[in-house]
Formats: structure tokens, C-alpha cells, sequence
């Protein structure tokens, strides 16, 4: 496409610089182009699926986020999210527990798990809106990269 993209620019460049245009008699370059549809109907193509599983997925950290994020999507497309930002240690009074936490509701639309959040404490980091499914992991995406939460 590009060869005959150059070889039409190439013509109507000479023609306004004043060159005559080419005669019947002279043999115009031809162009073939093959177009694949995919392969043939008949042909054995594997095709890479993903099995969702519910379960504990966990994230180290994320881009800004340097605490690891726990979801846990449970059978009955149920949802919960913690984010350990500062845990309080065990046996000491904390004012603020340290943990930011959502739950919600969850639909598998084709490779992505589409979440809707119902409650939410204070949320510290961006939380994502939806997961897309890889083997044994979920994967967030956003514009700061991928981050993988490995199933526990």
C-alpha cells in the first residue's frame, strides 16, 4: 500500500512540475496486494483461554502504591479489597487502624472482572475498576503500567 501510496504522489508531483503524464504506450508499474482474511475455516487454530477462579488475589505494590492491596473475589460475586497502607501492630491502640478497605459486587464480562464498589473507607491509592483475567493472576492496567495480584 505504501508503494503505490509513493508511486500516486510521485505522479501528480511531476505532473504539476510540468512532466507530461505516461501515454498508453508506456507501461505503467503495477501493485499486487494479497489480503488474508485468517486462516482457512478448516485450519486448527489454538485459541489462549483463561479460566476465572474465585479467590485471594494479593499485590506487593503498584506504581505510588508502596503497600500491598488484597481482593478477594468470592463465589457469589461478591467482593473485598484491603489496602495495608500502615497496619496497627498487634496489642497497640491505633487511631487509625491502618487499613483501607472496599467491598462491592463483581461480573466476569469476557478476560475482565468488572467491579462496582459499594462501600469504601478512606481510600488512599486509586482503586481500579475493573481486573483482566491471566493465568492464576489478575492484572490491573492503568496509565502508569500493570500490576499483577498473584492468586494466594
Amino acid at each position: 500500500m505504501l508503494k503505490l501510496r509513493t508511486l500516486v504522489v510521485s505522479l501528480v508531483a511531476l505532473t504539476a512540475a510540468g512532466c507530461p503524464a505516461p501515454t498508453q504506450s508506456a507501461a505503467a508499474p503495477t501493485t499486487s496486494v494479497l489480503v488474508s482474511a485468517g486462516p482457512p475455516a478448516s485450519a486448527s487454530v489454538p485459541v489462549a483461554t483463561t479460566t476465572f477462579e474465585p479467590g485471594t488475589y494479593e499485590s506487593p505494590h503498584c506504581g505510588d502504591r508502596k503497600y500491598l492491596r488484597e481482593v478477594t473475589l468470592n463465589a457469589d460475586q461478591s467482593f473485598t479489597a484491603t489496602d495495608f497502607v500502615s497496619p496497627c501492630p498487634p496489642n497497640v491502640s491505633c487511631v487509625w487502624s491502618g487499613l483501607d478497605q472496599r467491598k462491592g459486587r463483581y461480573t466476569v464480562a469476557g478476560s475482565r472482572v468488572e467491579l462496582s464498589v459499594e462501600a469504601a473507607s478512606r481510600g488512599v491509592a486509586e482503586f481500579p475498576a475493573s481486573f483482566m483475567l491471566s493465568e492464576n493472576a489478575i492484572v490491573e492496567t492503568s496509565d502508569a503500567g500493570s500490576c499483577v495480584y498473584s492468586k494466594k
